[in-house]
């Protein structure tokens, strides 16, 4: 029987590909969204305490640089330290790549990586010259069930995308005042078009 973790990435897989074509009335949200200065890079997710743990980070300099794993709501609590490899120059990206591999780090929660980065300022892409020599990725979480919202997730999606009818008690608040025979795939879309982009008006209506 397949784990529910495997079953979970296979979920989030399929859900990306499913969005891929069908995401502009979500386009304006940056939740996932990284600065385009972000020198370093991990999965966003999440990491499973066992698994390869690796996060990329770019800097021209070949030599390793230093990196630490520290507490996402205190970076001066320092839980892992490491140093970066070389990696290869990506030609398809245009960025000098290392590798931070922290797998060796197995403690859960939620931790961001702290990178001293030796070439601060001389980022090829978006040179700066007040670029900090020390960058933090984005939050990440270490844990069992890392993926089990995102795969909660992608059953929304298709629920609420691929489904004729929907039943009202799944609606919460989307559609305000809609009965069974009122949220018909069609009407949804058009009704959580008009709520992401326009917004209800003050009888909480759809215009």
């Amino acid at each position: 029987m397949m784990s529910t973790n495997r079953l979970a990435v296979k979920w989030v897989i399929l859900l990306l590909m499913a969005c891929s074509g069908s995401s502009s009335a979500n386009s304006h949200s940056s939740d996932w969204e990284l600065p385009k200065n972000q020198r370093v890079k991990v999965n966003q997710v999440g990491y499973f305490p066992d698994s390869t743990k690796i996060a990329t980070v770019t800097c021209s300099d070949t030599k390793g640089v230093s990196f630490q794993v520290v507490e996402a709501d205190n970076t001066n609590n320092v839980r892992w330290s490491g140093t970066t490899q070389w990696f290869d120059y990506d030609y398809a990206s245009n960025e000098p790549i290392h590798r931070a591999d922290f797998s060796a780090f197995k403690d859960t929660g939620k931790f961001k990586l702290k990178v001293a980065i030796t070439d601060a300022g001389k980022d090829p892409k978006h040179p700066s010259s007040d670029e900090s020599a020390v960058q933090y990725s984005v939050p990440f979480e270490i844990g069992d069930n890392v993926y089990g919202g995102m795969a909660r997730a992608a059953m929304k999606y298709f629920y609420y995308n691929r489904t004729s009818e929907i039943e009202p008690s799944y609606l919460g608040d989307i559609v305000p005042g809609s009965d069974k025979n009122g949220v018909a795939w069609a009407e949804y879309h058009r009704r959580m078009a008009s709520r992401e982009l326009l917004g209800f008006d003050q009888k909480g209506q759809v215009p």
